[in-house]
């Protein structure tokens, strides 16, 4: 049997609205070699059914509800491509996005890990794509060296090679948030790492009602990671402990603002002081000044979504 490049890996739970635009995206491709793994995670509306329409295209699993960790993992587990890719049931890919990934991996000697720009929209129709531009890119040794200028580092923007994603444990099925944060850090010292500047690589849908909304989703996952850090879970020891507690502490800021501006104020001002010991250290001082101020606004808005 022939090794595909990518293994797409797509987790789907009741996406009867958007997972025809997602396959399309996929299919829509101008490289070629790639499987698709579709895992229905247990979906109560049409999703299941729409998918089997594509069985021809698509690896199709269906298991029972579990969460997008163990989805992932399901789909990981039967992969045979070199790179897994990694995409959303809701979210789109460019023409050229898996073009763009194999262009820069084969010129990099097959680092280990990349991830790229994304286009948010909002809406159920797909949007007038951005213009391609020019490849721009920074490669560093490893993930934690990258000094990762993006902080939107998630599963619908990551390529991860197999061999370095199977001496990870793996994505983690708890029903929060960060499981895919955690696979980063626990790969964090795979060789090579290289973040896209351009061009964009993912038009991530910001959908109504998503799992990342929830605050104690980002509740639970965070403080599950810094729980992990502080065990001495994740690799690279006290050489690296830094460019991991920066990465963590980070990812805190990042929901803390987020769930400030949505008025979910008890779980932000947790995160904020669970935190700031950190925050301090890495000397983040408009954070650690800013969010009262954005509090204070708050106060004086409406909910963002």
């Amino acid at each position: 049997m022939i090794t595909p490049f990518f293994s797409v890996i797509i987790p789907a739970y009741n996406r009867e609205k958007y997972v025809i635009d997602c396959l399309e995206s996929v299919f829509a491709q101008s490289f070629k070699d790639y499987e698709i793994i579709v895992i229905d995670d247990g979906s109560t509306d049409n999703t299941l059914k729409i998918l089997k329409d594509f069985k021809d295209r698509i690896q199709l699993i269906s298991k029972e509800n579990g969460g997008a960790g163990a989805a992932r993992q399901a789909g990981c587990d039967l992969a045979r491509g070199q790179y897994i890719a990694f995409l959303d049931s809701d979210d789109l890919w460019f023409p050229w996005t898996l073009a763009v990934y194999n262009e820069i991996l084969v010129k990099e000697y097959m680092p280990s890990i990349l991830w790229g720009a994304i286009h948010s929209f909002k809406g159920e129709s797909v949007p007038k794509f951005p213009p391609k531009e020019r490849i721009s890119y920074i490669y560093a040794p490893n993930f934690y060296s990258l000094k990762h200028p993006c902080p939107m580092v998630a599963t619908c923007n990551f390529v991860i090679r197999r061999d370095a994603f199977e001496l990870t444990s793996g994505f983690f099925k708890h029903r929060h948030l960060c499981e895919d944060t955690s696979l980063f850090l626990e790969a964090g010292l795979s060789n090579g790492a290289l973040y896209m500047n351009s061009p964009l690589v993912v038009a991530h849908r910001d959908t109504p009602g998503s799992f990342i909304k929830h605050s104690h989703y980002w509740y639970d996952g965070l403080l599950y990671l810094k729980k992990r850090e502080e065990a001495g879970s994740y690799p690279g020891g006290v050489e690296w402990q830094n460019a991991r507690r920066n990465f963590i502490a980070m990812n805190f800021r990042s929901a803390s603002v987020r769930l400030m501006r949505r008025k979910q104020y008890i779980s932000a001002w947790k995160l904020y002081f669970i935190s700031i010991k950190w925050q301090l250290q890495f000397l983040r001082i408009k954070f650690i000044f800013g969010l009262p101020l954005v509090f204070i606004v708050t106060l004086f808005s409406s909910p963002q979504d």
